[in-house]
């Protein structure tokens, strides 16, 4: 009896010796045979900024007459050839070393019949550069030219990093630039870009620049002899479309026929699946053949189901910028029909 409660014991306490180095083992860190490597960070290439983000405006070129190059550092350089060697003849600093999202919101005021304009600008922590102007080419995608005066309400204030709106009669160029010596931070969202217009939306472009060192902004040696090509004030930075004002044809088959024409451009722009697009090609083609035989019931009722269609699409499906753009033309072509 005595024997069999001394090995009882003597099991018992393997037990928990067992247990006991168990615990250690699971509760000790872990070392392993391969040494972790710290993660690396991809380097920023502006030819491949993310999706969505607007991008760079300029365009370099190489040919038998000149070479225009960028270095490392975001200047563009122009070379002429010279006795069989290209020589650097002029050079600015780019202004596209900015990603930036835009974002549109637009809504339609039914009291005073205007379309009420809030641009959403986020400049991404890639940006190696502080925001400085934000606009628009309002002529948009097909080349109308707006008219003007706009209803615009300056929202900001001198106190509020002096952003300053500019238009120009003489120009289709809407944009902010802030004077003083700051701008939007890499990874800041400014939501202050808004105005009032009579238009509907349409496809415009608009555009940003980073801010740069004006001392070395534009260089060129013997300018007499040869003035560098450089590119438009609206070139110089970053490019892309998004929604606008556009003048509006009252026409029903006009309108029509121009959101026929931003469907290819919403599918290339990936704000629309082009099961969506094959549906509203043949819903827009079928109510302009109702309109034209005067099918009135018919072509309201196809303009219902087509919004109603939109309506339920989730936001892979459709974008927020076309799901603006042709939700709030398909009502106007409703109202006109």
């Amino acid at each position: 009896m005595n024997m069999t409660k001394k090995w009882l014991a003597i099991i018992g306490a393997l037990v928990l010796l067992s247990f006991a180095g168990l615990m250690v083992f699971l509760l000790s860190p872990k070392v392993s045979s391969t040494s972790i490597e710290p993660e690396v960070q991809p380097e920023i290439n502006k030819s491949t900024t993310s999706e969505g983000y607007l991008r760079s405006a300029i365009e370099l070129i190489n040919n038998e007459s000149m070479q225009i190059k960028r270095s490392p550092d975001g200047i563009i350089e122009y070379l002429l050839p010279d006795n069989g060697s290209w020589v650097p003849r002029a050079h600015f600093e780019a202004r596209d070393l900015v990603d930036v999202l835009v974002e549109a919101q637009v809504a339609f005021d039914e009291v005073n019949e205007l379309y009420m304009y809030n641009y959403f600008v986020t400049s991404s922590p890639n940006s190696r550069q502080v925001l400085k102007c934000f606009g628009f080419q309002l002529e948009g995608a097909e080349g109308f030219e707006p008219s003007f005066p706009y209803d615009f309400v300056d929202p900001f204030t001198a106190s509020e990093d002096e952003w300053r709106f500019v238009n120009s009669l003489d120009s289709n160029l809407w944009s902010w630039s802030c004077l003083s010596p700051y701008g939007l931070a890499p990874g800041f969202t400014e939501s202050r870009f808004v105005f009032k217009s009579s238009h509907p939306p349409g496809i415009v472009i608009c555009f940003a620049h980073g801010r740069i060192n004006y001392d070395q902004s534009m260089q060129w040696v013997d300018s007499e002899e040869w003035l560098p090509p450089f590119p438009e004030w609206e070139d110089q930075g970053v490019k892309g479309r998004t929604i606008g004002p556009v003048p509006q044809e009252l026409g029903r088959i006009e309108l029509a026929d121009r959101l026929l024409g931003y469907l290819p451009i919403c599918v290339v722009e990936e704000w629309m699946n082009p099961y969506v697009e094959t549906y509203l090609r043949e819903q827009l083609q079928i109510y302009k053949t109702d309109v034209e035989q005067g099918i009135w019931p018919d072509a309201r009722t196809r303009l219902e189901q087509s919004i109603s269609y939109l309506e339920g699409l989730a936001e892979h499906e459709l974008a927020n910028q076309a799901r603006i753009l042709f939700t709030l033309n398909l009502r106007f072509l409703r109202y006109l029909t």
